[in-house]
């Protein structure tokens, strides 16, 4: 049976006095943009919007309903909401109405619970979910955490395409209405993109819900501070919205072709170069030589009549003479880990003009001062665990990782010692030579290590995030690092005030590293990928080898404790000061400039979950 796709538009913008809600702008001007860009031919093609402005939670409810049950296994169902959002006591999203009483939450408002259980109850297997509201992001929690529903029911079906939720924001951010703007930021990029093409990244005439959500995500990020979601739940194969507005990649390599062959026929091109020029628009951009990415804009140029044949040709026949036929791939030839010694273990001591001397194998709980920073390390002893959990999706599955030996920050870095090389204090939250530096992109890390590694002359970096995660449990398997309870080891919105706090005023873990759960957010080295522990490497993992965000780790004064948690994966623009509510930071590890000894066949540590 052929694909119906149908779509339900909710616009929330006029509410009652009891709701204690203003009124807003933008949603009626949203869903209207939304049902054009879906109902148009050039576009989305949907066979039927359902329009619903400022209506009670009582007469969506039933629409929601109809359409999502009724719905066939090959329909396409998306759900578009536009308002006010609201958590109630327990954190879960409501979507307010018409009819919304603050005192009677979910008895007057759409929960996002109710909009999972019609997902679940759909036959549908191809389910899109878009929220322009504030706190937006709760309801993708909803579905991920929820055992059961579409998660099970997709696993059973065969060829199903899954759910994809996407949100103007975390669970914890407001959503924007800029003023002099017609719509909401989040639906305003959400339409540009795809009437524009420019959310087509890979050029083929469609967008699909992944690439909608990296473009939005990307122009959201420029504009402001809240920054989109996106959950896929067991989505199989490309989810498309949309037809793009940019012509096909297809389309345009075969306009290029042509292109060269009349101007090889005219004669303004040798049969060389025009060969040359074709196989490569036939080369995938991932797989281009340094040579072909300075060949494409030369043919850029030329179709678009922006420099003439004989210009082309001899900037053509240049490249032939500049660029070697492989691709320079700087990044993979340099080693990640510093280079070990061949000789004994190296103790990583001394002063800020002498070489590290040879002394006997640091033991776990050894210290380390580095003279130009003041900044303490710990030894981490090398080891085996299982990283990770069954509990969110990007952090399972477990697997076991074995790391070699490394030396931890035993604090956040501190206000004191970032003053001692870098000329501004970032800080914002909280000033204090004891107080951890904080709004710091992961690129002003970058610097300040430069700096350190060149005054100290050693080899610091950031860790990896399974060494992050390993210096965290410190041999054990509780819930935080240092323990199961928080208040104990963890500064969080529960006991922070409302603000930073001096590094190691709470319980150090069994490492003895302090901070690890709580206080500030920490960068890691990695990209984040939201799959990777599927393909991890069992030795020494360093992440990806590319991606949009870097890896952070271990909660903030501000967050709520499950984001304290030892295995919580989070992640961001590597670019961004402002990482949730202004809080980020990083530790520094120091690997071991040594030949360390060889690994046992087994390292056992118990745990809580028994042995490893």
């Amino acid at each position: 049976m052929a694909e119906k796709r149908y779509a339900i538009l909710i616009a929330s913008s006029e509410y009652s006095e009891e709701s204690g809600l203003r009124r807003l702008r933008c949603p009626e001007n949203d869903v209207r943009a939304v049902d054009e860009i879906l109902c148009s031919p050039d576009f989305g093609q949907f066979t039927e919007t359902f329009v619903l402005r400022n209506a009670p939670s009582y007469e969506i409810l039933p629409r929601l309903n109809s359409v999502l049950t009724e719905a066939g296994k090959d329909d396409l169902i998306l759900i578009y909401f536009s308002g006010h959002g609201k958590l109630n006591r327990l954190g879960h999203l409501c979507l307010a109405t018409a009819n919304t009483d603050s005192k009677a939450l979910e008895a007057t408002t759409i929960l996002a619970s109710t909009i999972k259980s019609y997902f679940d109850l759909s036959y549908s297997r191809k389910k899109i979910l878009l929220l322009d509201c504030c706190y937006s992001g709760a309801a993708g929690e909803e579905f991920a955490r929820t055992k059961g529903g579409v998660d099970e029911e997709l696993q059973l079906m065969s060829g199903g395409q899954g759910t994809f939720i996407m949100t103007a924001s975390s669970g914890l951010q407001t959503s924007v209405e800029k003023e002099g703007d017609q719509y909401g930021l989040f639906t305003k990029h959400l339409v540009q993109g795809i009437r524009s093409g420019e959310a087509d990244k890979n050029e083929d005439g469609q967008v699909d819900m992944q690439e909608l959500y990296e473009y939005v995500h990307e122009k959201v990020r420029e504009e402001g501070a809240q920054e989109p979601m996106k959950w896929d739940l067991h989505v199989k194969g490309r989810m498309v919205v949309s037809r793009s507005g940019r012509e096909s990649q297809d389309k345009r390599i075969r306009k290029r072709k042509t292109k060269l062959y009349e101007l090889a026929a005219q004669g303004l091109l040798t049969d060389k170069t025009v060969g040359e020029a074709v196989q490569l628009l036939d080369v995938p951009g991932q797989k281009r030589t340094d040579r072909d990415q300075a060949r494409c804009p030369l043919i850029e140029q030329l179709f678009h009549k922006k420099i003439i044949p004989p210009t082309f040709t001899e900037l053509w026949v240049e490249t032939r003479f500049t660029y070697s036929d492989s691709t320079t791939e700087l990044e993979k030839k340099q080693t990640f880990f510093p280079n070990k010694s061949k000789k004994n273990a190296i103790a990583m001591g001394g002063t800020r003009n002498s070489k590290p001397t040879l002394a006997s194998m640091p033991q776990q709980g050894d210290t380390m001062t580095d003279e130009i920073s003041g900044m303490e390390f710990v030894y981490i002893p090398e080891g085996c665990f299982m990283m990770g959990s069954d509990e969110k999706k990007d952090e399972g599955p477990i697997h076991e990782v074995c790391l070699d030996a490394f030396w931890m920050g035993k604090y956040p870095v501190t206000q004191e010692q970032w003053k001692k090389l870098m000329v501004n204090n970032s800080t914002k939250v909280k000033k204090g030579d004891n107080f951890p530096v904080e709004q710091v992109s992961w690129h002003d890390v970058q610097r300040f290590i430069a700096q350190l590694n060149k005054e100290s002359r050693a080899n610091y970096r950031l860790p990896t995030e399974a060494e992050w995660e390993y210096a965290c449990r410190g041999n054990d398997w509780y819930q935080y690092s240092g323990g199961d309870d928080l208040d104990a080891v963890a500064w969080y919105d529960g006991n922070s005030g409302g603000t930073t706090h001096p590094v190691g005023k709470k319980r150090a873990n069994a490492f003895g590293l302090y901070d690890m759960s709580g206080n500030v957010w920490e960068w890691c080295n990695d990209w984040y990928g939201d799959k990777y522990y599927t393909a991890s490497p069992k030795e020494n993992p360093t992440g990806p080898a590319s991606g949009m965000f870097r890896v952070l780790r271990g909660g903030s004064w501000i967050g709520h404790p499950v984001g304290c948690r030892s295995v919580l994966r989070n992640h961001n623009d590597p670019e961004d000061r402002h990482v949730t509510v202004a809080s980020a930071l990083f530790y520094l590890s120091r690997q071991m400039e040594a030949e360390l000894p060889v690994r046992k066949e087994k390292r056992v540590f118990v745990s809580q979950r028994g042995c490893i």
